[in-house]
């Protein structure tokens, strides 16, 4: 099941890699919802999230495909440099929850991204309450 996401995920990266490489010009041409939705596709690709994060109107957009918004994406699969970079963002939403309620601490616990855990826990404006249940999945996972 996880290598049928992660298949899909990666075919999606490579899609929008494509899409954008042509022509970053075109971005004015594209619907904000779509450069929303390709800012989650585009995590794993500093240089493109770059871009994006100028063009987008909503850092916290979840892409209905994925199922995560761009930071939960990045702490999932463990991209550190896309983590720094959207935690420079002003407006990111460190406490965003998807549906099954995961956040990005604890999508980086369950997944044993130290690193990422690290960047997450020097901010103030994470919520303590995921602490404790971040830190349960991480031993839970022998993270």
């Amino acid at each position: 099941m996880h290598f049928i996401a992660f298949a899909l995920i990666g075919s999606l990266l490579y899609c929008s890699k494509i899409v954008f490489s042509a022509s970053f010009d075109s971005i004015s041409n594209i619907s904000q919802t779509d450069l929303d939705d390709r800012l989650v596709e585009a995590v794993g690709n500093v240089e493109l999230m770059g871009t994006l994060i100028n063009s987008t109107s909503n850092l916290n957009h979840v892409n209905p495909t994925a199922g995560f918004n761009a930071l939960q994406m990045a702490c999932r699969y463990g991209h550190t440099k896309s983590v720094d970079l959207l935690l420079k963002q002003e407006g990111i939403d460190i406490n965003a929850a998807d549906k099954l309620s995961r956040t990005p601490l604890i999508l980086a616990c369950t997944y044993g991204h130290a690193e990422i855990v690290e960047l997450l826990l020097a901010r103030e404006d994470l919520d303590v309450i995921h602490c404790h249940k971040a830190l349960i999945l991480a031993t839970k996972n022998n993270n």
